[in-house]
């Protein structure tokens, strides 16, 4: 596991989704982590609908892998845990048209 990759999932739900879901075992091509771009993007799972929109955004993190990505997102939780969240947080972290989703 390392600090910033896609979230992991409860490995009977990755079973079942990862057959549902098309590319979803895809998010599992780099180590999970702790937070990560789907985590800060996305509300947590409510349905099958909201974990569909979740390898879309994996895998962008999993091409755009970067130090540089690494510390953006390590900030942007940063924000996420005081309170500042949604497009004002993606200007600051420099992640606008990744984090413009989040709920502010």
């Amino acid at each position: 596991m390392s600090i910033v990759g896609p979230r992991a999932e409860r490995p009977d739900f990755v079973f079942v989704l990862s057959k549902i879901v098309p590319g979803y075992s895809d998010r599992h091509l780099i180590p999970p982590g702790i937070t990560g771009l789907a985590r800060l993007s996305l509300p947590p799972d409510s349905g099958l609908d909201s974990v569909r929109r979740k390898p879309a955004i994996d895998l962008t993190y999993v091409h755009r892998a970067c130090l540089l990505l690494d510390v953006q997102l390590l900030l942007c939780t940063c924000l996420y845990m005081v309170g500042i969240r949604g497009p004002l947080a993606g200007r600051v972290c420099g992640l606008r048209g990744c984090i413009d989703s989040m709920s502010a």
